[in-house]
Order: structure tokens, then sequence, then C-alpha cells
């Protein structure tokens, strides 16, 4: 089984930069998501196709089409899709989706979910770990 995660920034991965103050990009997909979990899933491969945006806020129809254009690049070798945004506008980012990949998906019996985190990596009581956990094993469940 292989996935594929597509990543645009969001609360997910960021921390707070002690020398501004500010909020800034600061994990990786690879300090969300551990590579013995997957295998423990059953996934044996996976790709992050990172389109460097760094807030869910800056989501612009460029991004939207990039992330389409990331699953139609690995529809055929993909059992899956995780698209990790921002939390401000991933329901917009869905819908979008599900209007310019739907039936495709749907053909192709591939799964795209699309998760994010309401808490900062850095802050206790972050969330984005298990969003993403229960993304995959949504997208890889049968049926």
């Amino acid at each position: 089984m292989h996935i594929t995660f597509i990543v645009t920034g969001g609360t997910i991965f960021q921390t707070r930069d002690p020398s501004t103050g500010c909020m800034v990009i600061g994990a990786r997909l690879e300090d969300i998501v551990a590579p013995d979990w997957l295998s423990a899933l059953g996934v044996h491969s996976s790709l992050c196709v990172d389109l460097k945006v760094r807030s869910g806020a800056e989501l612009t129809y460029d991004t939207i089409f990039a992330a389409r254009d990331a699953v139609v690049a690995h529809m055929g070798r993909s059992t899956a899709f995780i698209l990790v945004t921002g939390t401000d506008t991933l329901e917009e980012f869905a819908f979008c989706l599900d209007l310019l990949l739907g039936n495709a998906l749907l053909a192709a019996s591939t799964s795209l979910v699309v998760t994010g985190a309401m808490k900062p990596y850095d802050i206790e009581g972050y969330d984005g770990r298990c969003n993403v956990q229960q993304a995959v094993q949504v997208a890889i469940a049968p049926g």
C-alpha cells in the first residue's frame, strides 16, 4: 500500500519562534508521522509532496490546482491521498478538490482525506499527530 501526503502548511506544522513571538513553520511531516506506525498499518511506502504554503489563510486557486495536479500525477501509484492543510480554509479546499477530482477518485477507488490541526505543534494538547493518524486510517479502510 502506498500513500501520498500533500502538505500545504498550516497550524499543524507551526511553532512559536522564541526570538520574534511569531508563528513559523517549525515541524515537518516526518515529525508527525512515524514510519513504523505506517508500516504497522500495512503502508509500505509514502511520498510527501510539499506545496510550500505557510497558512491556510493563504489558500489560492494556484494552491488548489497544485494539489489537484499532485493527486493526478500520482493517481495510478497511490492507494490513498492525505492532504494536510491549514484549518482556516480546510472546508473550502475539500469542496474544491471534490469538484475537481471527485469522479476520478471514485473511478479509481482511491481515497482523498483532508486534515489539519487546531493547535500548533509545540502546544500542549497538540492534535495534529492524532488527526493525521486518523486520516490515514480512514483513507486506507476498505470500502
